[in-house]
């Protein structure tokens, strides 16, 4: 994710997204979140099928803020290389460890 200059965006798979900052005008804060949630206004217990590698994100000048490598996660979810920061995960399947023996 970058918010440039009053542009915010997300590059996926190479694919860009972008949105003007005074669409995020009223957000305090923001959490990035990956199939079933318990967030309040938001919640979902839709659960689609989907393979992710690794979640970067860098701030305005490029810079990575974050980075949580997925191969190196734990039973409950994956602390980043900067912060050190967890990103939380329920009843993960991990292919990986599928693959380890």
């Amino acid at each position: 994710m970058i918010l440039k200059k009053g542009l915010f965006k997300l590059i996926i798979n190479d694919r860009e997204f972008e949105r003007t900052d005074d669409y995020f005008k009223h957000f305090k804060t923001v959490r990035v979140v990956f199939g079933k949630n318990d967030i309040i206004s938001y919640e979902t217990s839709d659960v689609p099928a989907m393979s992710i590698r690794d979640i970067r994100i860098r701030d305005s000048k490029g810079k990575q803020k974050y980075h949580w490598q997925l191969a190196r996660h734990t039973q409950n979810g994956v602390y980043d290389e900067v912060e050190r920061r967890l990103a939380s995960c329920k009843a993960p399947q991990w292919l990986l460890d599928s693959h380890t023996y």
